[in-house]
């Protein structure tokens, strides 16, 4: 059954601009914040993925002085600085040049584009000899180091072939799948919503029933709304539920995201009906990212607390939900457009 629209606080307008979308006022939907890739992945989310915090951190320590470039070939890695890093083998940096260094100069430099450039800097005394290597001989050069940090550093290559299959699945189980459903979503509540809205209205409508519907999503999965996820997060985090979820989870939350969207659609805007048909089928327990303290505070916390909108949802007073505040959530707060 389709759900009723409560319009008695929304005045009608014969403006021809009543049912336009607030597309062209929007940000596109392109999943940006749900993209993570190995060149940026946080040490929290690898550690939630299952990494022990000391592989965690060297990901992350390693991919500063050694980072993806655009052009592995350019020299642009200062040399003494990386020799720093791998732990000063042979002691005096240019007995390291000249031992590792040089004798790579003659060879590469016959090559059009060289991946080591010398430098000279005046210092009291003379001149200093140094040099720019680009990103594929540094990385060479430090898996060669014979010390702990080199060591380090060959434990971190392949940690990143790990790291990189994780990552592609992650990516495709938070991003790919999500965005298009976001997609439908905002589409279908433009589609069903009342006629006769002034733009901003039909703006506020949108944004106000995709909130809604994410919130009660989450509920129907996992007993508690997006708001708060958000809010056990901590005030200083603030993540939402699709930043919460590990990887099987998340796969449950993309499952049955698409057959809430579907059943949405179907029924021609029954949040009611698709609500029921994810909690029959799908489940995840909370338990296992919150503190059993934490659940307690979530189950008192104040819904709604947070958004103030009073525009039109769906009719409260002819379904079984007796909710009529609308709260918000992170993964909604863009305006819905298709």
């Amino acid at each position: 059954m389709i759900n009723s629209i409560n319009t008695h606080a929304i005045t009608t307008t014969s403006s021809t601009t009543a049912n336009v979308t607030c597309a062209t006022r929007t940000k596109r939907r392109d999943g940006r914040s749900l993209k993570v890739t190995p060149l940026d992945v946080s040490k929290a989310l690898l550690v939630e993925l299952g990494y022990a915090p000391e592989e965690a951190a060297l990901v992350v320590n390693t991919r500063r002085y050694l980072p993806c470039l655009p052009d592995p070939k350019e020299p642009k890695i200062d040399a003494e600085a990386l020799w720093v890093r791998i732990g000063k083998p042979h002691k005096r940096f240019r007995a390291w040049a000249a031992h590792y260094i040089e004798p790579m100069v003659g060879d590469i430099c016959q090559s059009q584009d060289a991946e080591i450039s010398a430098t000279y800097k005046t210092v009291r005394g003379g001149t200093k000899k140094g040099y720019l290597l680009s990103r594929n001989v540094a990385a060479h050069l430090a898996m060669q180091a014979n010390t702990p940090e080199g060591r380090a550093i060959r434990d971190y290559f392949l940690l990143m072939e790990r790291v990189a299959i994780d990552m592609t699945r992650y990516a495709h189980s938070r991003a790919a799948q999500l965005i298009q459903q976001d997609q439908v979503l905002c589409m279908t509540i433009h589609q069903n919503a009342p006629h006769g809205l002034s733009r901003q209205q039909h703006t506020d409508y949108c944004k106000a029933t995709e909130k809604e519907f994410k919130s009660r999503f989450a509920e129907a999965l996992t007993g508690f709304r997006a708001g708060h996820w958000r809010q056990a997060s901590g005030e200083g985090n603030r993540q939402g539920i699709r930043d919460r979820l590990g990887l099987d989870d998340l796969d449950t939350y993309g499952t049955a995201y698409l057959v809430a969207v579907s059943v949405y659609r179907a029924t021609g805007g029954s949040i009611d009906a698709a609500m029921e048909t994810v909690r029959a089928i799908h489940e995840i327990d909370p338990c296992r990212y919150f503190h059993p303290e934490m659940i307690d505070s979530m189950v008192v916390w104040e819904l709604g607390r947070e958004d103030d909108y009073t525009g039109p949802v769906a009719d409260t007073h002819v379904t079984a939900w007796d909710e009529t505040t609308v709260t918000t959530t992170d993964e909604a707060a863009q305006c819905c457009h298709p």
